[in-house]
């Protein structure tokens, strides 16, 4: 039995997981097979927003971002790469929530048909998307 995908990620500074504090710090940003739930979660606590998630998400996502990166850069790439390399699209609802969904855009559509293939055949490999 494979031990469940993990989610790595360094934190330098704890107190950056708080929404709303605007401090400047650099992160290493990196997801190794981590589902898209956990990576969601993630976002909801650098954001401070509630993440409504359609019942049919479901991903395991591979990607890292090159070098360190401040938080707010962390969620523009975090918000760029699930829409470009996955399809998952993040939709803000006002100032407190935000909705995770597959992005109805017929480019992005491709992507996921892809994803879904690849992750279908490929169960538990290092990363499907490469």
């Amino acid at each position: 039995m494979n031990p469940p995908p993990r989610l790595f990620l360094s934190v330098m500074i704890t107190a950056l997981m708080l929404p709303g504090l605007h401090v400047r710090a650099d992160v290493p940003l990196q997801i190794n097979g981590a589902d898209v739930k956990d990576v969601l979660s993630l976002y909801e606590r650098w954001t401070g927003r509630k993440v409504w998630v359609t019942l049919d998400l479901r991903a395991d996502l591979y990607f890292r971002a090159d070098g360190l990166i401040t938080i707010a850069e962390a969620i523009r790439f975090l918000r760029t790469t699930l829409l470009e390399k996955y399809g998952i699209e993040l939709r803000d609802s006002g100032e407190k929530e935000a909705f995770a969904t597959w992005s109805e855009d017929p480019k992005y559509k491709a992507v996921r048909a892809a994803l879904i293939r690849s992750q279908s055949a490929n169960p538990g490999a290092k990363d499907p998307q490469k």
